[in-house]
C-alpha cells in the first residue's frame, strides 16, 4: 500500500535489513496497481473456484495513504473480488494514524485491523520509535482503546520479541489491551546475521517463551497466541496458522506498490533482491508468480528442508522455522532455522512427546486415549482442525464476523448467515466452558466421578469430535458450565460432577460403548440432551451401547427427551434436565404427562404456522436456532410466563399459555433476547464502567442501556408481528396490540443512540432499530 513508514523501527526487515530495493519502488500504489491487483487475484479465484482469498494491506505503514485513497482501494477490491469470492481484507498498522474516520470506513468493508506492539512502554520504545527516537506508544494505545470501540474490525496485536524486555511484563501489557489475539513474532534473522544472545545464552528465546507460555497457561490461556496454538494444534496432528512453524506449504504472494510480485516480503532479511520473482502484475498471472522456483520450492515444505531437519524427532511441530531465518551465504535456505537451539528447546519442553509415536493408553472407555494426554484434567479441549481465535471465549469464537452480525441483527430478524455465526460462537463457548469446569475438579467421591468424565470426553475429542462437539452445543450443557463457576462448596462438587453425565451423552451420541458412575439427583439420572433414568441411592453406573443407555446394575424406567417436529419449529422440550432452571424466574415445569405432552406438540405446531404466516422472516431464524424449549410452572396470577438465560443460548422458557397465537407472540419476543444475547457475546454495544441509565416504557424503574436494548429489540419484533397481523385483518384488536407494542418501544432507539453509551457497534444497532420503526410510521 506504501512503501514508506511514520515510525523508525530498529528491527525493520523492510528498510533496517539486507533488502534496499523499497528505495527504487514507488512510495505508494497507484490506483492502475490496485486495479490489476484485484484483476489478478480475481482470475485466480475464478480458475481455481476458491471459496474465499485474504487480502492483507500492509507496507511501509498503509495508513498513510490516507482516508480516500484507502476507501478506493478498498471498495476496488470488494466490487472486482466480490463477484467471484468472499475477499477476507485485513490491515496491519502501527496505529499512529489511526482515527475513527479510518475505523468507520474499515467496519464499512469488513477490514481486519492488527496493530503492532511490543509490549509496556520501555518494551515498545526499544525498537518502535519515531526517527527522532521519540516515543511511539502512546499513539499505539490510543489506537488500540480505539478499537476496543470498533469490535467486529479489531482482529489482534503484533509482538516482535526481544529477550532483553521482561516477557511477563510484555504478556501483562498486551493482555492489558484486550486483543482478540497475539502474535509472538522471534526478530528476523539469518546465519549472517545472527540473532541477539545476551551473554551467550544457548537458547535466550526458548527461555523467554517459556516464561510467558507458563504464565499463559496458569491464567487459563486467556487469550489466543498464534505461535502457541499452532504448537498444540500441530501436536495433536492438525495444522499451523503461522509460516514461521509447522511442516506445511505456504501459500502467499506479494504485491509491491509498483506491482511486481515478490515471495513472502520476510525474505527481505536474507540478501538484496531475495523476494523478487522478476515478474509483475501487468505481464504474469497468479499461477506464473507462484511457479517461480523458489515459491514452488516452498510449496512443497519438505522439500525445501536441510538433511538435519528432516532428521530431526520435532521436525513435524518445528517445520524447519521460517525460511528466510535459515538463510546463510554459501548454502542458501538448505540450513536449519538460526533459531534451531531455541525451537528445539521450546517444543521438546513444552511438548515432550512431540515427535514421538503416541502409544495409546488402555481403553478404559472403549475409546483409545493417547498417552501425551494421561493427564486429562490439564487439557484444555481444542479443535485441532479449528483457528485458535475459536477458543478464547465466546467473543472470539466469530470476532471476524460480528460486524456483519450487527448489521443483519440490527434490522430486527437477521439471517441465517449472521445465526451460524452466533451458533459457532456458542458451541466453542461450551466447549471452553466445560474445560474451566474441569479445572475445578476436587478429591473425594464426586471429584473422581467428574475426573473419570473428563478422561472419557477427552479420549472421545480426539476419537469422535463431532459428537463432542454436539454436546457442548447443546444450550444446557453451558447453563450447567455456568452453574459450576459461579457456585462454591458443596454444591459446586456436585454440580460438577455432572461432568460425567455430559461425557456419557456425548459416548452415546458418538456410537461408542463407555461405563461410568452417574449421581443421582431428585430421584433420577440425566443425560443432557438426551433423557433420564429414575434411578435410587447416591451413584449408579450407566452404559451407552448401540441399544441406547442402561443402567447396569437393577432396573430403571428410561424417560427420554421429546422432540417437536412440525414443518416450521423442531426443537427438544426438555422438562428433564437439572440445570434447565437456570436459578431464576418462573419455576421449570416436572416432567409432562403424556396428555401434557400431546397439548404442547400441538400448540408448537400451531404457532409456527403463526409465526411462517406473519412473520416468515422472523420464523426462519427461529427455526434455525430454537434447539430447547423448557416448559415452566404457570404464574400464580395466571399471566403468561417466559424468560432467556444469557448462559442457555437457543432456549425459551414458557408457561404453557393454551393459545398458539400467545404461544407465538413468546416465543418470537423471547428468541429476539436469544440472539441479542448471541450478539453481546461477540462484542460491546455499550461501554463498560458506564453507569447509564433511561427511562423506558415497559417499566417505572430506569433501566441499565445493555437492558433498554434488550426491550426496544424484542417489544419491536412484536410489534412486527402486530402490525402484520393488522395489514391483513385491519382488526381493532391488532391495531390496538401493534399499538401497544410500537409504544413500548418509544424513542427509546434514539436515546439510546444520542446517550453516550453506545460503543460503535451499539450505535449502527441503535440506527437499526430506528430504520425498522421508522416503517411503521404508514
Amino acid at each position: 500500500m506504501h512503501g514508506r513508514c511514520d515510525l523508525a523501527c530498529a528491527h525493520c526487515y523492510v528498510y533496517r535489513h539486507a533488502d534496499t530495493s523499497w528505495a527504487a519502488k514507488p512510495a505508494r500504489i497507484s490506483a492502475r496497481v490496485v486495479r490489476r491487483a484485484a484483476e489478478r487475484i480475481a482470475e485466480h479465484c475464478a480458475e481455481r473456484n476458491l471459496p474465499e482469498v485474504a487480502v492483507v494491506l500492509h507496507g511501509g505503514e498503509p495508513l498513510l495513504v490516507g482516508h480516500q485513497a484507502m476507501r478506493d482501494v478498498l471498495a476496488e477490491l470488494k466490487d472486482v473480488l466480490g463477484r467471484v469470492t468472499e475477499p477476507r481484507l485485513h490491515i496491519q498498522t502501527n496505529g499512529v494514524r489511526l482515527d475513527p474516520a479510518f475505523c468507520e470506513l474499515f467496519t464499512e468493508f469488513e477490514v481486519g485491523v492488527g496493530v503492532s506492539l511490543d509490549g509496556d512502554r520501555a518494551s515498545n520504545d526499544r525498537h518502535r520509535v519515531f526517527a527522532s527516537g521519540r516515543t511511539s506508544h502512546p499513539q499505539t494505545l490510543r489506537a488500540l482503546a480505539l478499537l476496543r470501540e470498533y469490535p467486529s474490525i479489531y482482529s489482534g496485536v503484533l509482538c516482535t520479541i526481544d529477550v532483553r524486555n521482561d516477557p511477563i511484563a510484555v504478556y501483562e501489557a498486551l493482555l492489558a489491551e484486550s486483543p482478540p489475539g497475539v502474535d509472538l513474532l522471534l526478530p528476523h534473522a539469518t546465519w549472517d546475521d545472527p540473532p541477539l544472545r545476551p551473554d551467550g545464552a544457548a537458547t535466550p528465546y526458548a527461555d523467554w517463551l517459556g516464561r510467558l507460555h507458563a504464565r499463559w497457561v496458569a491464567d487459563g490461556r486467556p487469550v489466543p497466541i498464534r505461535l502457541f496454538d499452532s504448537l498444540a494444534s500441530l501436536a495433536r496432528g492438525g495444522p499451523s496458522w503461522t509460516e514461521a512453524i509447522g511442516p506445511g506449504a505456504v501459500g502467499m504472494l506479494t504485491i509491491e506498490t509498483d506491482g511486481g510480485w515478490e515471495l513472502a516480503d520476510s525474505l527481505k532479511t536474507a540478501y538484496d533482491g531475495a523476494p523478487a520473482t522478476g515478474m509483475d502484475i501487468f505481464a504474469h498471472s497468479v499461477a506464473e508468480a507462484a511457479a517461480h522456483p523458489r515459491a514452488a520450492v516452498r510449496a512443497t515444505a519438505r522439500a525445501s528442508l536441510s538433511p538435519e531437519c528432516r532428521a530431526c524427532s520435532v521436525v513435524d511441530l518445528c517445520g524447519g522455522g521460517l525460511y528466510a531465518h535459515r538463510y546463510r551465504t554459501g548454502s542458501g535456505f538448505a540450513n536449519p532455522s538460526v533459531y534451531c537451539p531455541d525451537l528445539l528447546t521450546f517444543i521438546t519442553r513444552t511438548f515432550p512427546r512431540a515427535g514421538r509415536p503416541a502409544a495409546p493408553s488402555k481403553a478404559r472407555h472403549g475409546v483409545h486415549l493417547n498417552d501425551a494426554q494421561a493427564s486429562p484434567r490439564a487439557l484444555v479441549i481444542a479443535d485441532a482442525g479449528e483457528r485458535p481465535e475459536t477458543r478464547r471465549d465466546a467473543a472470539s469464537a466469530a470476532r471476524a464476523g460480528a460486524g456483519r452480525v450487527v448489521r443483519a441483527l440490527a434490522r430486527g430478524t437477521g439471517d441465517v448467515g449472521a445465526w451460524r455465526v452466533l451458533d459457532a460462537s456458542h458451541a466453542h463457548l461450551g466447549r471452553v466452558m466445560t474445560a474451566e469446569v474441569a479445572g475445578r475438579i476436587g478429591g473425594g467421591t464426586l471429584g473422581r466421578v467428574a475426573a473419570d468424565g473428563w478422561e472419557l470426553l477427552c479420549g472421545l475429542e480426539e476419537a469422535r469430535r463431532e459428537a463432542v462437539r454436539e454436546v457442548f452445543a447443546y444450550p444446557l450443557v453451558q447453563a450447567w458450565a455456568a452453574r459450576c463457576l459461579g457456585a462454591d462448596g458443596r454444591t459446586a462438587e456436585l454440580d460438577i460432577a455432572h461432568l460425567a453425565a455430559v461425557a456419557l451423552a456425548a459416548a452415546q451420541r458418538a456410537g461408542v460403548e463407555a461405563e461410568l458412575s452417574l449421581v443421582v439427583r431428585e430421584g433420577a439420572v440425566r443425560l443432557p440432551g438426551l433423557g433420564a433414568f429414575r434411578a435410587d441411592g447416591t451413584l449408579v453406573r450407566v452404559r451407552s451401547s448401540a441399544d441406547g443407555p442402561r443402567l447396569v446394575d437393577g432396573e430403571g424406567e428410561w424417560l427420554g427427551l421429546r422432540r417437536h417436529s412440525s414443518r416450521w419449529l423442531a426443537p427438544v422440550v426438555d422438562d428433564l434436565d437439572p440445570f434447565r432452571g437456570m436459578d431464576s424466574g418462573l419455576p421449570p415445569a416436572a416432567r409432562l404427562s403424556a396428555k401434557e405432552w400431546a397439548l404442547w406438540d400441538e400448540q408448537l405446531a400451531f404457532a409456527g404456522e403463526v409465526l411462517e404466516r406473519y412473520v416468515p422472516e422472523h420464523r426462519v431464524l427461529i427455526s434455525a436456532g430454537l434447539r430447547v424449549v423448557v416448559p415452566l410452572v404457570q404464574a400464580p396470577d395466571g399471566a403468561y410466563g417466559s424468560q432467556t438465560f444469557r448462559h442457555a443460548f437457543g432456549t425459551v422458557s414458557v408457561a404453557f399459555p393454551g393459545d398458539p397465537e400467545v404461544l407465538a407472540e413468546l416465543l418470537l419476543h423471547e428468541f429476539q433476547h436469544v440472539k441479542l444475547n448471541g450478539l453481546l457475546d461477540l462484542c460491546d454495544l455499550s461501554h463498560r464502567g458506564k453507569d447509564v441509565e433511561l427511562r423506558v416504557p415497559w417499566v417505572r424503574e430506569p433501566r441499565p442501556v445493555e437492558a433498554a436494548l434488550h426491550g426496544a429489540y424484542a417489544f419491536g419484533a412484536v410489534a412486527e408481528f402486530w402490525r402484520a397481523r393488522l395489514r391483513e385483518d385491519g382488526r381493532e384488536r391488532s391495531r390496538e396490540r401493534f399499538a401497544h407494542f410500537r409504544e413500548r418501544v418509544g424513542d427509546v432507539p434514539e436515546r439510546l443512540l444520542t446517550c453516550g453509551a453506545l460503543t460503535a457497534a451499539g450505535r449502527e444497532f441503535a440506527r437499526g432499530l430506528i430504520e425498522t420503526g421508522n416503517g411503521w410510521a404508514e
